[in-house]
């Protein structure tokens, strides 16, 4: 899908998939639609197969400075700390 395309395709929808090989740009595409969803206040569920893909997005959440929470598995709490001021 172009990005002039999937960038009409995320202002009118609440949905897409970023199927691809490492490095083709699917962590930038979220980030960027989590910006656009967010100045359109519609919330949002980002979800990604690996704990790996979970925190790339987590961090380019936060360095767009939006307000996101995570859910994670109790055995993943220590890494995630990194972006919140976790005391356990």
């Amino acid at each position: 899908m172009a990005s002039t395309c999937l960038y009409k395709h995320i202002l009118l929808h609440h949905d897409f998939d970023t199927p691809g090989p490492p490095g083709t740009g699917k962590t930038r595409t979220i980030g960027a639609a989590a910006a656009i969803w967010d100045r359109q206040r519609r919330p949002a569920w980002i979800v990604a197969q690996s704990n790996v893909a979970v925190l790339n997005i987590a961090e380019t959440l936060y360095k767009r400075k939006l307000d996101f929470k995570l859910l994670v598995s109790k055995e993943f709490h220590f890494e995630w700390c990194i972006f919140t001021s976790c005391s356990s």
